[in-house]
C-alpha cells in the first residue's frame, strides 16, 4: 500500500485527485491538504510514502526542497502546468522524484506515483533519484550549448556536483555489479 499526501490549494482540484486515487487498490491517501505541512510531528503522523504537489502555490518549489532535505526524504511527484524542459528542471533541481502535468491522465499519475515509491523505496532508490536530476541536468546544458557559446555556470554549483557525483557512483556500481568500481 502506497501512502499518499495531497498538497494542492485549489480545494475542487485536491478532492477530486483524492476521489480519483483512492479508487487504486495499492493506494491510500493520508491526506489533502491547502498547505504543505512542515516537517515535524504531524507529518510524522500522517506516514506519506509520496507527497503530490501542485507546483501552481507559490512557495510550492521551498517545499520540494523541504521534504527532499528530510533526514529521510520523502518523494515529491509535482503536479506541474506546463511540460517544457525548464518546468521539468526547475522541479528536478527542488527535489522533486516526479513530474506529472495537469493534462496528464489519472493512468500518468498513477504510474508515476508507483515508479516513485518503488524507486525511492527500493535499494539504492535515493541514488537513482540523483541520477535522474543529473541526467535533467546534462541534457539542459547540452541543449544550452547548441544554441550558444556562452558557459552557463549554475549559482550553487556543489549541488551540480554532487547530484553527478552520485550518478556516476550509481553508474560505477552498475557497471560492477553492485561493487564500487576499483579506482586508477
Amino acid at each position: 500500500m502506497i501512502r499518499i499526501l495531497i498538497v494542492a490549494r485549489i480545494r475542487l482540484f485536491r478532492e477530486g485527485l483524492a476521489e480519483l486515487i483512492a479508487g487504486h487498490a495499492d493506494f491510500a491517501i493520508v491526506g489533502a491538504q491547502p498547505d504543505p505541512p512542515e516537517p515535524g510531528a504531524a507529518l510524522d503522523l500522517l506516514a506519506p510514502d509520496v507527497i503530490l504537489l501542485d507546483l501552481a502555490a507559490p512557495d510550492s518549489r521551498s517545499a520540494v526542497r523541504r521534504f527532499s532535505q528530510l533526514p529521510h526524504p520523502i518523494p515529491i511527484v509535482a503536479l506541474g502546468i506546463g511540460d517544457s524542459d525548464r518546468e521539468v528542471l526547475a522541479a528536478a533541481e527542488a527535489g522533486a522524484a516526479g513530474y506529472v502535468t495537469r493534462e496528464g491522465s489519472v493512468d500518468e499519475l498513477s504510474a508515476a506515483v508507483r515508479a516513485v515509491a518503488d524507486a525511492i523505496n527500493g535499494p539504492g532508490g535515493q541514488s537513482a533519484a540523483n541520477l535522474k536530476v543529473a541526467e535533467l541536468y546534462i541534457a539542459a546544458f547540452g541543449n544550452l550549448a547548441k544554441v550558444g557559446n556562452t558557459l552557463i555556470v549554475p549559482s550553487n554549483l556543489s549541488d551540480v556536483a554532487s547530484v553527478v557525483s552520485s550518478a556516476m557512483t550509481v553508474l560505477d556500481r552498475t557497471r560492477t555489479g553492485g561493487a564500487p568500481a576499483p579506482r586508477a
